[in-house]
């Protein structure tokens, strides 16, 4: 593996170490032959092949129906060990290597959820926590028409160690305390990415 070193414009050989290797994910040792670099990363314990678009995709879904004025925007409530608490978070998941993202996106929407969502448009190429990781993956906007029979009675098909909640918070002028009011009744922690979609609605409204 090479990098380029932005002083000098050179290249440098990294060597890759394997310390642990999980179900989904593995901690690797990063070291250059000059000392340059030693660093510990988070990687894909299997990465997904180039054409397939990347290591995940995070989705923000909104669903249109006859009972509401405004669209509504999903999320999901995971738990997440790490917190040892539910995160407030927009659905989303890992490539499973056999996928596109786009089809990553329908498939994890309709695992966590329940709901039966159509693509409308995907981000460039995101990359997450570039100081601990070279994951990357895509944002994309999902359409859901909470008017056909097939979103009526919702079905989640998580893994046996999974707790999602869900939540929908009608995207008006009242979107933000809305969901401010959700996470300090429940507690939960707000993940980042739901932190900046809510200020980019605020600094619309402004």
């Amino acid at each position: 593996m090479c990098i380029r070193d932005r002083d000098n414009y050179d290249m440098l050989k990294v060597a890759k170490e394997g310390i642990f290797r999980g179900r989904w994910l593995q901690l690797t040792k990063l070291s250059s032959d000059d000392g340059k670099i030693s660093r510990e990363i988070i990687e894909r314990a299997t990465k997904p092949k180039p054409h397939q678009g990347g290591d995940g995709v995070c989705m923000i879904p909104l669903l249109t129906s006859s009972k509401h004025r405004s669209p509504v925007v999903i999320f999901t409530a995971v738990f997440r060990p790490a917190l040892l608490n539910f995160a407030l978070e927009f659905p989303g998941g890992l490539n499973n290597g056999e996928e596109t993202l786009e089809e990553c996106a329908i498939r994890e929407m309709k695992e966590e959820t329940g709901y039966t969502a159509t693509l409308e448009n995907t981000s460039p190429l995101l990359c997450a926590s570039p100081e601990t990781t070279y994951q990357v993956g895509r944002m994309a906007t999902l359409k859901i028409d909470g008017d056909t029979p097939e979103n009526k009675d919702l079905v989640q098909s998580l893994d046996p160690d999974e707790v999602i909640e869900l939540h929908s918070i009608e995207l008006d002028k009242e979107f933000s305390s809305n969901l401010r009011r959700l996470t300090h009744e429940k507690e939960y922690e707000v993940e980042e990415r739901v932190s900046f979609f809510v200020l980019g609605i605020e600094l619309e409204q402004l």
